[in-house]
């Protein structure tokens, strides 16, 4: 399975704790025709994380909630964006595609300020 992602929600359930140890986050994946394929669990700190799994097209993957603000990042900044599952390994990845070395975000402001000079 591989898919592009498009669109992302972001997740954080509030009210009591919970004895039973739960997912603290999510981030939601949707592609271009609005279906929703991803859902990244984020797990606290002491707790077992979950086996990734693919149920009717739509993957579960579970980390430890150190790693929320590195994908949060991932998605806000990177595009395209993929989604790949491998049922036999039971392995999911949020990648990117191929860039060339080198290659960063240029900010429009350093754009205009060089075109001055």
């Amino acid at each position: 399975m591989i898919k592009n992602i498009i669109h992302y929600q972001i997740v954080l359930p509030g009210g009591k704790e919970k004895e039973v140890p739960r997912a603290v986050g999510f981030i939601h994946g949707w592609d271009e025709e609005n279906t929703h394929h991803l859902t990244c669990h984020f797990h606290e700190q002491g707790y077992p994380i979950p086996e990734n799994s693919l149920d009717d097209s739509k993957l579960q993957l579970h980390y430890p909630m150190r790693y929320f603000s590195l994908l949060l990042d991932v998605f806000r900044n990177e595009t395209p964006l993929l989604v790949t599952y491998d049922a036999i390994t039971n392995e999911g990845q949020i990648m990117t595609q191929h860039e060339l070395v080198g290659k960063g975000d240029i900010d429009d402001d350093v754009l205009e300020s060089s075109a001055l000079v």
